[in-house]
């Protein structure tokens, strides 16, 4: 994620009353978890291999933002 996305994802989750996220764990995903949860956000990751069975075509971030939903919801 560019800089200046990141920078508007964090200046409007600032100023959200306080959510769950989840993301796909990666190197990146860690950082962000960590600004998440000081903005007292409640943070998720989810292991790559549990999302891999899920993705039926290309991915791209509609679909694995879609499966990211289907994988939360369906262990909890």
């Amino acid at each position: 994620m560019s800089e200046s996305k990141c920078s508007k994802l964090f200046e409007f989750l600032t100023n959200s009353s306080y959510t769950t996220i989840v993301m796909e764990a990666c190197e990146d995903a860690h950082y962000m978890a960590r600004k998440f949860s000081e903005m007292r956000h409640k943070t998720k990751l989810i292991p790559p291999h549990f999302v891999q069975p899920f993705v039926k075509i290309n991915k791209n971030d509609f679909f694995e933002a879609e499966t990211i939903c289907e994988v939360t919801s369906s262990h909890q």
